[in-house]
């Protein structure tokens, strides 16, 4: 257990509702992927309060987590847990432990403004639909608002398109 860590977690908007969880498992039963994660939701405030953090941070959960925030709206107790999740995230992230898909698609973004490059394809079954073409980005206003809250930096990702 490292100490500390709750104080950590409480540093992050959500994280300061952790020890309000009473177990009674609401949240989980309302996940829509607690079948397919390793640590379910009602576990994450209790390992949290206990410091379990190399559980946590290694956990399917925290990045195959929607954020659909089923669970914070059902909790009876008003535990923020997806913004728990979310200060754990922001914590991984800060000690550089991201998946790759995840850095993958903030270069994309980076690049492109959107994390896929509409082709014609895309925008020939728009038509198809009815709809106009996809709208353009503009890319430098989302690499201005990635790197003023540092999620390109988070990454790696500079002006010039590459990692430092």
């Amino acid at each position: 257990m490292e100490k500390g860590f709750m104080a950590k977690l409480a540093g992050h908007p959500g994280g300061e509702t952790l020890l309000h969880c009473f177990q009674c498992g609401i949240c989980t039963s309302s996940c829509p992927v607690a079948e397919e994660i390793d640590l379910k939701p009602h576990q994450v405030s209790k390992l949290a309060a206990l410091g379990f953090e190399s559980l946590l941070m290694s956990s399917k959960l925290l990045w195959d987590c929607t954020l659909c925030y089923m669970c914070t709206e059902r909790c009876p107790k008003q535990v923020s847990v997806a913004g728990i999740i979310t200060a754990l995230r922001n914590v991984a992230i800060g000690e550089g432990m991201i998946p790759p898909a995840y850095k993958l698609q903030v270069e994309r973004m980076f690049k492109l403004g959107r994390i896929y490059e509409v082709t014609d394809f895309e925008n020939e079954v728009r038509a198809d639909m009815g709809l106009p073409p996809a709208p353009e980005v503009k890319v430098e206003e989302v690499r201005t608002i990635m790197e003023e809250t540092s999620l390109a930096q988070s990454v790696g990702v500079t002006k010039e398109g590459g990692k430092p």
